[in-house]
């Protein structure tokens, strides 16, 4: 179980959570959580919204194929 998980179940649950390496050269290896899928984009929106009020941060992207 991935930490933000365990921290906020009732926001993550049911979601399917994966892990993406990110290599943005100078600026370093960032590792990035992927979550949903969600009904629709304001889903997401609303999802990333309140775990924004969390201080977990959180950027909504479409999905990828």
């Amino acid at each position: 179980m991935h930490p933000l998980q365990r921290q906020h179940p009732e926001m993550l649950r049911g979601l399917k959570l994966s892990v993406a390496r990110a290599d943005l050269g100078d600026k370093g290896v960032f590792w990035r959580l992927r979550v949903g899928p969600f009904a629709d984009e304001n889903a997401a929106k609303n999802r990333c919204a309140e775990l924004s009020r969390r201080r977990v941060g959180c950027l909504v992207v479409k999905a990828q194929g």
